[in-house]
């Protein structure tokens, strides 16, 4: 005991203190780790009202883990097949990728056939090309036309001392593109896997074709690929030029007519708005395709091609566009989350749909809408899709409210989101409002709209107008005989 008590008090006091600051300083600690975290997390909340906004390429495995997403790109996967004819093609054909991308349905695609005979043009989209899709990807390598058709007319390149140059380079290409549509990107299979492996039989077929000579390659290479696949239904997404290559326009779709394999094309005008053109008709295909995980009853997009122009072949559909762009809010927290306001996201959605009817947001001016045919409003937004989905039940309440399902029954609302990728100086995002509906007599009407003596004037559509909002004077002009 007097061991113990001659310890205890040899011990100096200010050794004793110590594990009473070690204490206090360990609760400092926790307590700033606390009141930090509790800040940190305040920082990161939404205030009321607020919309997240999609800026990460969607992941729909992830969205949605209940498995819905999961059997739907299954059912899916690859049924797309892409044919990228001329420059025109390739370019646009990009816009599209990307769009496919950015909505988390890269995977919808299943083989891209690339028939471009420009070397630089085949280089420059095999540089941008996602590197998911290069192997899923083949090029015609044809080299023995430098420059590739160099604006030549439908007649010359069907002509026998052209043709020997690249009709056999393109046949093996979608040759090419056969076998790897029957093939798949696994060369072992494994017999616990989930889901078997498959082929890439595509229910879609679709042509984006440049005009002009490029038009009897792209018949070539597309009826082929179409013998292949009879099940298949074929679309050409194209343009009707703005230069001396305009009236070929019109031959060029009668080739298309009389080979009688195409459903129907989606057209538009570069004496339009160019831009808005571009645009609309490079978000529109994904938009459809991400849309079936957003409504219960949203149906497959390859049932919603069909419905344009349920009457066999040679339709035309006519795009309709509408753009605004919404601000881009951030939180303070470090990175920010990024959002923007619901209620400016349903405003502008309201005054798209009010806008889209408007003659002049069509991408080509034909007359519209053919009898007995659907027409889809596909709105488009960069919201996460929670917060699209709240932005939709306040639209659709407001319509139901108005009327506005019952006044066309033939009209559906489509909706869909994709991601905007959002730099740091970045104040605003685009949503878009776009319709697709038939012609009314869509290539008698084109071949009027192409004819070199047909009157030419000037509509509010000779407006540029940029995809996201504001305009520039077009040099182009819009042709209007022979439609309303």
């Amino acid at each position: 005991m007097f061991v113990l008590d001659s310890l205890v008090h040899s011990v100096d006091p200010a050794w004793s203190a110590v594990p009473i600051g070690a204490g206090v300083v360990g609760l400092g600690i926790r307590a700033g780790t606390h009141f930090f975290q509790r800040k940190s997390n305040r920082d990161a909340q939404l205030p009321p009202g607020a919309s997240a906004l999609a800026t990460n390429d969607l992941n729909w495995e992830i969205l949605l883990p209940d498995g819905r997403a999961i059997r739907s790109q299954r059912q899916s996967k690859g049924r797309l097949t892409l044919v990228l004819v001329g420059t025109y093609g390739v370019r646009q054909g990009l816009r599209l990728i990307r769009a496919f991308q950015r909505g988390g349905r890269l995977e919808d695609i299943g083989v891209v056939i690339v028939v471009e005979l420009d070397e630089r043009e085949r280089a420059l989209f095999s540089a941008k090309l996602h590197p998911a899709l290069k192997r899923r990807t083949v090029f015609c390598p044809s080299t023995v036309l430098p420059g590739g058709l160099q604006n030549r007319t439908v007649e010359e390149v069907e002509a026998p001392n052209l043709r020997q140059y690249w009709q056999p380079a393109v046949a093996n290409t979608v040759e090419d593109g056969c076998r790897l549509i029957r093939s798949t990107e696994h060369t072992v299979s494994d017999p616990g896997e989930s889901f078997p492996q498959q082929g890439y039989d595509p229910a879609v077929i679709l042509v984006v074709a440049s005009p002009g000579g490029h038009t009897a390659v792209g018949i070539f290479a597309s009826r082929l690929l179409q013998t292949n696949f009879p099940l298949a239904s074929t679309y050409v997404v194209t343009v009707v030029p703005d230069d001396h290559l305009r009236a070929e326009f019109a031959r060029g779709i009668e080739r298309y007519c009389q080979a009688g394999f195409v459903r129907w094309f989606l057209v538009t005008d570069n004496q339009r708005s160019l831009l808005a053109n571009d645009y609309s008709v490079g978000i529109l295909p994904a938009s459809l395709w991400v849309a079936p995980l957003l409504a219960d009853a949203a149906d497959e997009p390859w049932n919603v091609l069909v419905r344009l122009y349920p009457r066999g072949s040679n339709g035309v559909i006519v795009p309709r566009y509408w753009g605004r762009m919404l601000p881009v809010h951030r939180t303070r927290a470090n990175p920010p989350r990024l959002f923007t306001f619901r209620e400016a996201a349903y405003r502008a959605v309201l005054e798209g749909l009010e806008a889209i009817e408007a003659e002049e947001t069509k991408g080509i001016h034909l007359r519209t809408p053919a009898q007995e045919t659907a027409r889809y409003v596909v709105i488009t937004l960069p919201l996460e899709p929670h917060a699209l989905l709240e932005v939709k039940d306040l639209v659709d309440e407001a319509l139901r409210a108005k009327g506005w399902f019952e006044v066309d029954r033939f009209r559906h609302l489509v909706w869909a989101t994709l991601a905007e990728p959002v730099d740091s100086g970045v104040t605003s995002v685009p949503m878009s409002v776009v319709m697709v509906e038939a012609a009314i007599d869509g290539v008698s009407d084109l071949k009027t709209l192409c004819s070199p003596n047909h009157l030419v004037v000037s509509l509010p559509g000779d407006v540029e107008r940029h995809p996201h909002g504001g305009t520039r004077r077009s040099n182009g002009r819009v042709a209007t005989r022979g439609a309303s």
